[in-house]
């Protein structure tokens, strides 16, 4: 308990997710894998009890199964073991981050002084997208409001019959 930490995730200049938990292990940080999948929205399934991650990082074709059982990690068609980057956790497990990096392709630098962990890719990731435009939405002015009332009307008295309107064209 005395080594847990809870990280702003920054990627660029944007801020996305809740925060990730984090704790110090011997070999540095690992964070919270389920808060990791939270964070980034990614379709990746994590199952507590048989101890797997299954699904896709960042684009359909980098398919990912994590078998802590079996202690492997399949990225793609590349098979590795996880050996000592994969810990159990109060909440789950955590993952290594230099490891997790290298398995979602991006670096993840963890800044415990000032609790951040940065993460740098090479092109921009669908969440930085995502926030984005999410940014340049909130710089678009809003429609002024109108009130009806202001507007010009006229009354018209109630006829019984009116005459219809014929158009053509």
């Amino acid at each position: 308990e005395d080594d847990a930490l809870l990280f702003d995730v920054r990627v660029g200049q944007f801020r996305v997710g809740n925060g990730v938990r984090g704790y110090q292990t011997d070999n540095g940080v690992c964070v919270d894998l389920s808060d990791v999948i939270m964070a980034f929205d990614l379709p990746v399934r994590l199952d507590k009890k048989s101890r797997r991650a299954t699904g896709w990082l960042f684009e359909e074709g980098r398919t990912i199964t994590l078998d802590r059982d079996a202690n492997t990690v399949q990225i793609m068609n590349k098979s590795e073991t996880i050996g000592t980057a994969s810990h159990d956790t109060p909440e789950g497990w955590c993952a290594d981050t230099t490891k997790l990096g290298q398995w979602l392709g991006v670096s993840l630098n963890a800044d415990t002084n000032n609790a951040v962990l940065i993460i740098k890719a090479n092109t921009k990731l669908p969440v930085e997208m995502a926030a984005e435009r999410k940014d340049r939405a909130a710089k678009i002015r809003p429609v002024a409001a109108f009130d009806l009332k202001t507007m010009p009307h006229s009354t018209q008295p109630f006829r019984g019959f009116k005459t219809p309107a014929v158009d053509v064209v």
